[in-house]
């Protein structure tokens, strides 16, 4: 996407000679990435141009912020189960009436 935003609208050429330079990225690589983005909606192709060129559809900023969700919402799950298996080793670290008292806390029965 930065080559796009940098350069603005440009043919799959270009970003391929980029990635290509920048990342060491095979030009099949890079064409499957383009493909994808452009499914997402992330890019979009402008067919009047020969060759076709790629726009960005969404700003730096809007990526950066879906990133910082998804990426906020992943850490979020992690806390959570890892919360769990520290809750649950605790319990069965317990002797085993006492276990039994916490029973349904992780879906066993008394």
């Amino acid at each position: 996407m930065s080559v796009v935003w940098t350069k603005g609208p440009v043919s799959a050429s270009d970003v391929v000679e980029a990635l290509g330079e920048r990342k060491g990225w095979h030009s099949r690589t890079t064409r499957t990435l383009l493909d994808r983005l452009t499914k997402k909606k992330a890019l979009k192709i402008l067919p009047k141009e020969k060759p076709n060129l790629y726009e960005a559809l969404i700003s730096m900023e809007q990526a950066v912020r879906q990133e910082s969700r998804s990426l906020s919402g992943a850490r979020l799950l992690a806390v959570e189960q890892s919360h769990a298996v520290a809750c649950r080793r605790r319990v069965e670290a317990l002797p085993k009436n006492m276990q039994e008292a916490q029973g349904d806390a992780f879906g066993k029965e008394k």
